[in-house]
């Protein structure tokens, strides 16, 4: 009886969300209101809030960024997911393919443009995500903001929206990840090194390190359902 109430609050807190974007309350690319005034809108709870944001997410509707707030997603790439969702004919590999891609393609320009702040940026969700180790939920989002952020660093608009693209499939990835023993240190580890590479300008081996990242992870995460 408990799990249908909150989950009839969460569906609640959904359709009021999506109304309110339907409205233009929020501005494409920009940050929402904070959880504190959301809530406080809404009478809810944060966990509430929170899940409501997740299936948003996974909607296409909403990007979570660790330690930096909600933004709204541009519709151009909101459509695109939804649409693919509803065709359900497109298997988690092709999206970790493109995946795989984008981010190797990416790396030059990621060394060429990042800033000192983009590598400390980089380097402060790595700490975070290693202090929540054990904490699956946690880990699992700040995963999807380090590769975020690293996206981010190429300063390429569109880059960035064909990337937004495959959230779907990472979000999925990496709650699957959580529960295979070690395979969250060693993704850690992979992005310890991703970023000594960056910082030293080691493209190759960078784009090294993306291979051997997308090789370690075991084929039957690449599956729907």
């Amino acid at each position: 009886m408990e799990n249908k109430k909150k989950s009839s609050v969460v569906a609640t807190v959904v359709d009021a969300m999506l109304k309110a974007i339907d409205d233009g309350r929020f501005v494409p690319g920009k940050k929402i209101p904070t959880e504190r005034a959301l809530t406080k809108e809404f009478g809810v709870s944060r966990t509430a809030l929170r899940e409501a944001f997740q299936k948003l997410e996974q909607l296409g509707k909403l990007t979570i960024r660790q330690g930096d707030g909600t933004y709204l997603n541009p519709p151009e790439i909101s459509q695109k997911i939804s649409l693919a969702l509803a065709l359900n004919n497109i298997s988690i590999s092709q999206y970790i393919e493109v995946r795989e891609l984008l981010e190797y393609m990416a790396i030059p320009l990621v060394i060429e443009r990042a800033t000192t702040e983009d590598l400390d940026n980089l380097a402060r969700i790595l700490e975070t995500q290693e202090e929540n180790i054990d904490n699956n939920q946690a880990f699992a989002q700040l995963d999807i903001d380090f590769h975020h952020a690293l996206m981010a660093m190429t300063k390429n608009t569109v880059l960035q929206q064909c990337w937004s693209v495959t959230s779907p499939a990472l979000s999925e990835q990496m709650k699957r990840i959580c529960f295979v023993h070690g395979m969250k240190q060693r993704a850690f580890r992979h992005h310890q090194r991703l970023l000594a590479h960056i910082a030293r300008g080691e493209c190759q081996k960078a784009q090294a390190q993306i291979r051997q990242h997308f090789a370690s992870i075991p084929s039957d995460l690449y599956l729907w359902g």
